[in-house]
């Protein structure tokens, strides 16, 4: 309420109530914590490999013979990739 220099709350002797400061602060407060999980989220994902693109470039020889075999064993492995 200081730094605001507004009050958040109506206070009485027994309950405190919001303001209309009061309801617009916890709004936007959900918002920033849901984007703090989306973003912890974000980044479990990356660092588990759960999503993605991957780009693979090879020669003839081994796209032709390797890289189907090698590519089916990953992407069982990886689905969402």
């Amino acid at each position: 309420e200081r730094q605001l220099n507004t009050p958040i709350f109506y206070r009485d002797k027994r309950k405190a109530r919001l303001t209309e400061t009061g309801h617009i602060l916890v709004k936007y407060a959900e918002q920033i914590l849901s984007l703090c999980e989306e973003t912890c989220q974000a980044l479990d994902e990356l660092k588990s490999i759960n999503s993605g693109t991957l780009v693979i470039g090879a020669s003839q020889t081994t796209g032709t013979y390797l890289m189907p075999r090698l590519i089916g064993i990953f992407r069982h492995k990886y689905p969402q990739i």
